[in-house]
């Protein structure tokens, strides 16, 4: 090769890196933008995941598999049937405008396409996306809990919980011990103390972190992911009321479950017994809302009565609101979704509002889609071969996201305005979105390859590689 070939491949070579560096730039940025919940406008999130989407496509196109393009499909088969639903529903006819709804399927289908075609995009590794993910929830935190802290107290949600503000002599819609304040743009606004405590609780996972970075070669990441923990801890201490303690009580549990399985290193069959113990049991749970909101079923109302009367449990059930949602499932006005004025509140939670919002049909992809993405992110956590730390951070934060929204879920999150924005469609869902497709082409890739016998290899952590 002549001297002026090497310069011609060394200049094509640098314009290649420039691309690139240039495309990682701005998906990091897009990424921690959409951790930070920078905005409430779907067309915003859109614009931002189909400008990536692209970004990522053109820049990695000759890496990526021509079967992993024929996976894809299947794998945004539900998801799409469930934007899409929510997208004509009667739910969203009245919650927002027909620009916004033509945008809702864009934007699910492009983060968690993002996430897919990640895994091919070589010039940033999930390291450095945790990294950043977890700095912007950790700042959006930080401002939430010091301006909720300044405006009340320590452990108000207990001291101030039958308080209430008064707007020329009538009382706020809620109990200042039910709210929160947090950014939206450039001002702070009044939340729901549920949908607030979704980014300390999601930001609580970077724990898992300190378990494998060494404090003695990697001092100031280290310093970093404990100031992530510090944040967490102290605004789920101060700002948390009965039923989101309790929850972040059980995502600590579940925390540890995950620390166990890394360091234990367990194969895939023992987790899939722990899947199929899991499924079962909420499966039953299902199973026995759905008879126990019957009310031609008579003989039950004692057992219903008795269950909706014990604390933390009728808050997850929710019964009256839950009997109303499955009631008018499977009726022909409300089997894609219900209007804005149905006569019920919305559940706060993901299983039921997917049912009140998007209809029969975007319930049921929705569901598909989860329990999909629930498999492969445990045969992502046995069988890839990402390093054990981002595996249990990536595992452990799709798991928050899911579990927490189960339950506590705030569809409405502002206390003085109506705006609706469904879980799947906010920061921390499209994030959530964004890990579960990097999860399934993982998986994708190690089914290729798991008959090839290999040599053993001791596993280095990813920050090691890196300049402390």
């Amino acid at each position: 090769m002549s001297t002026e070939e090497k310069e011609d491949l060394k200049q094509k070579s640098a314009k290649i890196n420039d691309r690139l560096s240039v495309v990682a730039f701005l998906s990091l940025e897009v990424l921690a933008l959409t951790a930070f919940t920078f905005t409430g406008s779907i067309l915003t999130y859109a614009i931002l995941g189909v400008a990536l989407f692209l970004g990522v496509i053109i820049s990695s196109f000759h890496e990526i598999k021509k079967d992993g393009l024929l996976t894809s499909i299947y794998f945004f088969i539900p998801l799409f049937i469930y934007s899409l639903m929510l997208a004509v529903s009667h739910f969203s006819d009245s919650s927002f405008s027909l620009f916004e709804r033509i945008f809702i399927p864009f934007t699910l289908v492009a983060f968690s396409g993002c996430g897919y075609y990640f895994r091919y995009f070589k010039a940033v590794k999930l390291t450095t996306i945790f990294t950043v993910i977890y700095s912007a929830l950790a700042l959006y935190t930080l401002i939430g809990f010091a301006y909720s802290m300044i405006q009340f107290a320590p452990f108000y949600p207990f001291i101030y919980n039958n308080s209430y503000f008064y707007y020329n002599g009538r009382p706020s819609s809620v109990a200042i011990g039910d709210m929160a304040y947090s950014l939206m743009g450039f001002s702070m606004y009044e939340v729901s103390i549920e949908y607030f405590i979704l980014f300390p609780s999601l930001l609580l996972t970077s724990v898992i972190a300190l378990f494998y970075i060494s404090p003695k070669s990697q001092t100031r990441t280290f310093v970093l992911y404990c100031v992530f923990t510090f944040i967490a801890v102290l605004a789920l201490m101060f700002m948390s009321n009965v039923y989101t303690l309790l929850t972040s009580i059980a995502i600590v549990v579940l925390i540890a479950l995950v620390l166990c399985y890394g360091k234990l290193k367990l194969k895939y069959k023992p987790i899939v017994i722990v899947l199929y113990v899991v499924g079962a049991i909420f499966g039953l749970w299902l199973l026995s809302l759905f008879i126990l909101s019957q009310s031609e079923l008579t003989y039950l109302n004692p057992v219903r009565d008795f269950v909706s009367s014990i604390p933390f449990v009728g808050k997850i059930m929710l019964l009256g609101r839950y009997r109303v949602i499955l009631d008018g499932l499977f009726t022909s006005s409300k089997i894609f979704g219900f209007t804005i004025n149905a006569g019920t509140n919305l559940s706060n939670s993901w299983l039921f509002d997917s049912a009140m919002m998007s209809g029969l049909f975007g319930f049921v992809a929705l569901l598909v889609f989860v329990v999909f993405a629930i498999v492969t992110l445990l045969r992502f956590f046995a069988l890839s071969k990402e390093t054990v730390m981002n595996k249990s951070l990536l595992l452990a934060f799709v798991f928050t996201f899911i579990g927490y929204t189960l339950i506590n879920g705030d569809n409405t999150p502002y206390v003085n305005y109506a705006n609706v924005f469904p879980v799947w469609v906010n920061g921390p869902g499209l994030i959530a979105l964004f890990l579960i497709g990097y999860a399934t082409v993982e998986g994708y890739l190690f089914s290729k390859h798991k008959e090839v016998e290999e040599k053993p290899v001791v596993e280095v952590n990813e920050y090691e590689k890196t300049i402390d």
